[in-house]
């Protein structure tokens, strides 16, 4: 590394506008190349930025702009996307789209790590290979199926149905919608027509978290027992996880059990919460699907991305193609059902192997939560300030801006009392959990005063205060507990929370409900890594559901508030919301919606010997 690549570095580090691990990633590639300019090592810093931030690159159009501060006399900085593209490829770090070289610049203007840019290409083709034409069954038999299990069809085609047609006759369905507008409905439907076109079918129900495989589990079992009795069929018995059903284990992630080679061996698969995975587990899990076998994608993509790189969920909800029109014929002439007006625009809610629902189910009781889901959905300021006022809507309450730590007080007494007052007179663990499980305190940030670490130590002090929490130190009974890493010797994983009780034979344990609904107890001796659990963030509660919420943001403006985190906060309440935020802050949050960079539309409209294109007829 040369001085003024060093001095370069040091300015930027002074600057604040990165981390230090994007510093240190920048400074190996100088390390490596002392020619490297000044602004290459930026641009890298750069990369590492929007990577951790959840972007799989950087554009060309992102790097554009006014040089940072700071930098060197004499130094020549790119001003135009030309400047930047002739500078990046001039890099010996940097390659094109067939080359292997640490950073990857395609066609359009994307700089990735090599990593990320492989990553994107295997997924484009493992779905790729998906799409096409693929009936189950003949078609006397798919149409008559349809026609006992969709009865009514009239003038308009039930979305429910055109996605068990989708499903029947093609190896992946992508089914999205906002909270309660019937996904696992719309899926017990699908399972129960391909089971009985197919009855000897492997069907695996799937989740990226323990909590979200046991919603599914039993949200899906509830849709199930509403079909008519001669649609029963038999599914797993639980739902499981990504990980788990893959077999990755921690510090082997390259060495999944079930891979390529090895493949799965499963024929249906159903996917939940897929907007929380990310790009490298995607492509791990559809590289491990056989290719005969049909994929079922259910999530909301206006909810918060995965914690890692990508947002597939959004990238195939944003850039599929409409409905083709080979395929909506097929359809028709299989159903019977007329092509629905206009499912051949890009603007309908049925897509290409998509079908977006709409009616919401879930707020019957609570309409005040939908408008506002609703509200924050589209960004509508004025729409959420009416809501948070109480204009009409008595399950959503603001309660003003973060200084309400009295408010806040009272709303977490209210809220965990019933579940520490039912411990203190020796209800059964089932009964507290059940309690404890219908309230949580969210938080946008994990520190700060108002973030997760500042609100536990202070809810705890309440509750020590008034009585509710008893016990020294910090196993105290009805402490709730969150995992931070997966340990499958004592079978808990990343995400559990569980709650610290009296044991069955003295003692203290730590319980956790499975996704089938019993209870896994363990000796809090077991417990590794983990933390409070009186408050938690949004991104950690995504894939539950509470029937009471209370949402804290904090008084400062930051890039983490964005109207995708604030929908999916609202959308975990059930039936009542508690709000703690200013309006301006509500207002500049909504303004700012997550984007990530991505590659993947162009990688599912390439073409090759592995199949046709996402949008070729």
């Amino acid at each position: 590394m040369t001085p003024l690549q060093a001095a370069w570095l040091r300015t930027l580090r002074a600057g604040g506008e990165f981390e230090e691990f994007d510093l240190q990633l920048a400074a190996v590639f100088a390390r490596q190349d002392a020619s490297l300019p000044l602004p290459g090592l930026w641009a890298i810093a750069r990369l590492s930025q929007q990577t951790q931030r959840g972007a799989v690159c950087v554009t060309v159009a992102e790097l554009t702009g006014a040089p940072p501060t700071g930098l060197p006399a004499g130094t020549t900085w790119p001003v135009q996307a030309d400047d930047w593209t002739a500078l990046l490829r001039g890099l010996d770090a940097v390659g094109t789209p067939g080359h292997v070289r640490p950073l990857i610049l395609d066609q359009a203007g994307r700089l990735y790590g090599y990593r990320h840019w492989d990553l994107e290409q295997r997924l484009g083709r493992a779905l790729r290979r998906r799409t096409g034409w693929a009936p189950l069954a003949g078609k006397e038999a798919l149409r008559a199926g349809l026609g006992r299990l969709f009865p009514d069809v009239g003038p308009e085609i039930p979305l429910q149905g055109l996605a068990a047609a989708l499903a029947a006759t093609g190896r992946i369905t992508v089914l999205t919608g906002g909270a309660g507008t019937g996904k696992t409905t719309t899926l017990a439907r699908v399972l129960a027509l391909l089971m009985h076109l197919k009855a000897d079918l492997r069907v695996a129900l799937v989740a990226p978290t323990g909590k979200a495989a046991a919603r599914m589990q039993e949200a899906l079992g509830g849709a199930l027992a509403r079909l008519p009795p001669e649609w029963h069929v038999d599914l797993p018995t639980q739902a499981t996880t990504l990980h788990r059903l893959l077999g990755l284990r921690p510090g082997a992630a390259h060495l999944p059990r079930f891979h390529r080679d090895h493949p799965l061996p499963v024929d249906v698969l159903a996917l939940d919460e897929a907007s929380m995975v990310d790009l490298g587990l995607m492509t791990r899990l559809l590289e491990a699907l056989p290719d005969s076998a049909r994929l079922i994608v259910l999530g909301d993509p206006d909810q918060l991305a995965s914690v890692e790189a990508g947002a597939v969920l959004g990238d195939l909800c944003e850039h599929a193609p409409g409905l083709r029109l080979l395929q909506a014929q097929r359809l028709a002439a299989l159903t019977g059902w007329p092509v629905p007006a206009g499912s051949v625009r890009d603007d309908h809610p049925l897509r290409d192997h998509r079908v977006h629902l709409t009616h919401n189910h879930r707020f019957g009781d609570s309409p005040g939560l939908a408008h506002l889901a609703a509200a924050v959905n589209v960004g509508d300021v004025h729409a959420v300030q009416t809501l948070l006022a109480g204009a009409g809507a008595p399950e959503v309450t603001g309660l003003g801006g973060a200084s309400g730590e009295a408010e806040l007080i009272e709303q977490v007494m209210a809220g965990y009392g019933p579940p520490l007052d039912a411990l203190a007179r020796g209800a059964s663990a089932e009964e507290v959990l059940v309690l404890f499980e219908a309230f949580r305190v969210l938080c946008a940030h994990r520190v700060g005063h108002y973030g997760v670490e500042g609100l536990n130590a202070r809810i705890e002090t309440a509750l020590r205060r008034a009585g509710r929490l008893r016990g020294e130190g910090m196993w105290s009974p009805g402490r709730p507990v969150l995992v931070t890493r997966n340990d499958p010797g004592a079978r808990i994983a990343n995400g559990d929370v569980g709650l610290i009780l009296p044991g069955v034979e003295g003692g203290l344990q730590v319980v956790f409900r499975r996704t089938d609904g019993t209870l896994h107890r363990i000796s809090p001796a077991r417990l590794g890594a983990w933390e409070s659990a009186f408050a938690m963030t949004i991104h950690k509660t995504q894939g539950s559901e509470f029937d009471e919420v209370l949402l804290v943001l904090p008084p400062e403006d930051s890039p983490l508030l964005t109207r995708n985190l604030l929908y999916t906060g609202v959308t975990r309440a059930r039936r009542r919301l508690r709000i703690i935020g200013a309006p301006e802050i509500w207002a500049k949050a909504l303004a700012r919606r997550q984007t990530r960079a991505s590659g993947l539309a162009v990688a599912l409209r390439q073409t090759d010997d592995a199949g046709e294109s996402w949008s070729d007829p």
